[in-house]
Formats: structure tokens, C-alpha cells, sequence
């Protein structure tokens, strides 16, 4: 026989055991006890937490969650380049479909954010043309077209995001990233 509400009776047994060891620690005074410290060690735990030394201790650790990640970036990015290995977060900008591309990285997330694209002779940020299917990129000074190129905005840029991303992936920007160092 097999049970059409497996979910139902797992929840419904987790449930009563509870209960039945509930009622067995606080029979034989235990659970009290339980009780009884974890009160003491939440009384002192915001006791400590809210204090104050010049200045509440909860400032202090909300401080130290903060700084703590980048001091640790800081240093760890000190540290690769006194030992001259590239850092992907280095990898910042490249010449994709003869276009110059330049992006950044999102703080806690990591990934590719404000991407622009470059005129590769004279660094003019390029204006774009969208006809619905296709996309084209121009420059305003030198008046170089680059494209037309396939589908909309969005999915040209999604485009140039993939293909940085697999850049990061193959280990491309290595060789990238030790160019631009040399220039």
C-alpha cells in the first residue's frame, strides 16, 4: 500500500515527535534548563551587541561586515600582481567585432556591467542605430560605420557579454590583459 500524501504524513510525524520529545525533556527538567540558557546567552549577546564604547557595537560590526571583504579584495589583488599574475578583474576592455568594448564588474555579484563600445582609431564613444532586426555603430568623428550586425540592441550587447564570458572561461584574457600592460 503506498501512501498519496507522502508530504502530509512526513510533516504530521516530524510534528508529534516534536511534541513526544518536548513533553519527555520538560518531564524530566531538562527543557527548562535549555531554556533557561539560551535566554542568559541571548541577554548577553544583545547586551554586548548594543553597548556602547564610543559608539555602539552593533556600528562596529555592521562597519566590519563592510570593510572586512575589501581589505581582503585590496590586498589579494596587491598580492597576484607583486607576484605579476593577471587578475580577470583586470580583463576590462577588448576589441570585439573591430569595436573597442569597455566594461566593469559588479561589486559583490561579479559579473559584466556598463558595457560601451569605442571607435578603435581616435577612443569616440560610438552611437548606435537600431532598425528592429539589425543594429549599426558609428563614430562622430572620424565617421566610421561599423555593422550592420544582427538582431536588436539588447541582444547585440547580450552578445558582446557572451563573448567576454567565454573569453573569462578559455583564458583568453590572460594574453589580453599582458597587452595592455605592455602598452
Amino acid at each position: 500500500m503506498t501512501d498519496k500524501h507522502q508530504l502530509r504524513t512526513g510533516v504530521l510525524g516530524t510534528v508529534i515527535g516534536g511534541l513526544i520529545l518536548t513533553l519527555i525533556l520538560w518531564l524530566s527538567g531538562f527543557l527548562p534548563s535549555i531554556w533557561e540558557g539560551c535566554k542568559f546567552a541571548l541577554g548577553w549577546f544583545f547586551h554586548f551587541l548594543f553597548s556602547s564604547v564610543s559608539m555602539p557595537v552593533w556600528l562596529i560590526v555592521l562597519i566590519s561586515f563592510l570593510v572586512v571583504p575589501t581589505l581582503f579584495r585590496i590586498f589579494s589583488s596587491f598580492r597576484k600582481e607583486a607576484l605579476g599574475h593577471p587578475n580577470w578583474h583586470d580583463y576590462k576592455q577588448d576589441e570585439i567585432f573591430g569595436m573597442r568594448w569597455r566594461w566593469d564588474y559588479g561589486l559583490y555579484s561579479g559579473g559584466i556591467i556598463n558595457i560601451s563600445c569605442f571607435c578603435p582609431s581616435d577612443d569616440t564613444q560610438l552611437i548606435y542605430e537600431d532598425w528592429g532586426s539589425k543594429v549599426a555603430f558609428q563614430c562622430e568623428t572620424c565617421n566610421t560605420r561599423f555593422g550592420p550586425f544582427e538582431g536588436q540592441i539588447n541582444y547585440f550587447f547580450g552578445k558582446i557579454e557572451r563573448q567576454i564570458q567565454r573569453k573569462l572561461r578559455s583564458g583568453e584574457w590572460k594574453a589580453i590583459v599582458e597587452q595592455s600592460k605592455l602598452q
